[in-house]
């Protein structure tokens, strides 16, 4: 009984991308259940993990950050607000290693079951936000943009992230193509032909832009022909052109990537200000919005005030301080690095494995506006490629297992 519910709790994990269409709440409680199976893995499985160099490297480190959130909420300025979110916070490290085990004993299904998940989500995301851009409706006939012109959303509602969510899930299904079972070329193609159609029409600067990472290395990975390059882009260029001709609100929206909102300089003065002050441990979470039209650091009034200073680094520096920002940055420049090494300075043939490190690059990107670091649904796509993260780092040996046998294909 109790093996049946601990391999039935796969499905959670197959659902993620699916409920984070309807919003925070049903992706957010899937987590915290797979949070609590992780719980039992700890408990159940703690000689494995600590005998395993990787498992045991990522407590230490998920651990080390858990609890400089936990002291940051100590000295907060809201204490309350700040120590629940932190104490919460331990969910998204449980929820990596819970997925991890469930991974381990049947990666090849896991693999399958994934991969098809999000090719149907992305090709219906796609023909969705496709269908609004040229009717101002979704398939569903629902208006989703009546009050906001040259936007779409799709089956977002009134969230306008339909093409940074497609953005940050692109790394990972790249990776599930070209691993596990064979899966079809054209279907795979078609999908991410139709994505990046609709990351271009969503009109989201920041999607775009991440977008790009996992294109370029996939022209590195498959070794195309040069002519086959050029013809693939021209034809993508001619579609965009042609769309542009019909409809140009996309392209006068992707202008403004060369001419940012003032308004975002004036959050990232805000949060440096906010951070100089609690250096250690910054002001707590969710302090930002609490602190923005303060006198002491801000000249700005509400000008400079949001949820959120739209940039993860500040943000952690302004709301959790220095260590807890340089965790993150450490993993953003060792993804960065081990991407380039694998590209330009190895002699071995690339891996798939670097698609996973591809998405580490764009969840953490540090040069372009971003949601909330410590938002439950953001949180949830940033640490949901991590199991397969640490699964690869195993089965690879790039760090030493200790009894771990990945499953053979």
């Amino acid at each position: 009984m109790k093996s049946k519910i601990i391999n039935s709790s796969i499905y959670l994990f197959y659902l993620i991308p699916i409920f984070l269409i309807s919003g925070p709440a049903l992706p957010d409680i899937s987590l915290s259940l797979l949070s609590l199976l992780g719980i039992y893995f700890y408990i159940n499985k703690k000689e494995i993990i600590f005998n395993n160099k990787a498992l045991k490297l990522f407590s230490i480190f998920s651990f080390l950050f858990f609890i400089l959130l936990i002291l940051g909420g100590i000295f907060a300025h809201n204490v309350k607000v700040s120590f629940i979110h932190g104490l919460l916070f331990i969910r998204f490290f449980l929820f990596c290693v819970a997925v991890f085990f469930l991974i381990e004993k049947n990666y090849i299904k896991v693999n399958k079951f994934l991969y098809y998940i999000l090719t149907t989500v992305l090709i219906i995301l796609s023909i969705d936000g496709i269908y609004e851009y040229f009717f101002h409706q979704n398939i569903f006939l629902t208006s989703t943009n009546a009050y906001m012109q040259n936007r779409i959303s799709g089956l977002f509602g009134k969230e306008w992230i339909i093409g940074l969510y497609t953005s940050k899930f692109i790394s990972l299904y790249v990776y599930l193509f070209f691993t596990g079972l064979k899966k079809n070329l054209y279907i795979f193609s078609i999908t991410l032909f139709l994505s990046y159609i609709l990351i271009f029409l969503s009109g989201e600067r920041a999607a775009l832009i991440l977008s790009l990472i996992p294109i370029l290395i996939l022209f590195f990975f498959i070794k195309l022909n040069r002519n086959y390059i050029y013809l693939i882009t021209l034809f993508f260029i001619i579609i965009i052109f042609f769309i542009n001709f019909l409809d140009n609100s996309s392209f006068d929206r992707l202008k403004l990537i060369i001419n940012p909102s003032e308004k975002y300089f004036k959050m990232y003065e805000v949060s440096i200000k906010i951070f100089l002050n609690s250096p250690l441990f910054g002001e707590g979470i969710f302090s930002y919005r609490y602190l923005c039209d303060d006198i002491i650091f801000s000249s700005y009034g509400d000008a400079a005030c949001s949820t959120h200073p739209h940039n993860i680094y500040l943000q952690l520096l302004a709301e959790s301080g220095i260590f807890c920002f340089v965790i993150v940055f450490a993993i953003f420049i060792l993804s960065l690095v081990i991407v380039v090494k694998n590209l330009f300075f190895s002699n071995k043939e690339i891996s798939p494995f670097i698609f996973l490190y591809s998405s580490m690059i764009v969840n953490l990107f540090p040069l372009l506006p971003s949601l909330n670091f410590f938002y439950n649904w953001h949180n949830v796509i940033i640490f949901f490629p991590v199991p397969f993260i640490l699964f690869e780092i195993i089965k690879k040996g790039v760090v030493a297992s200790g009894g771990l046998e990945p499953p053979r294909e």
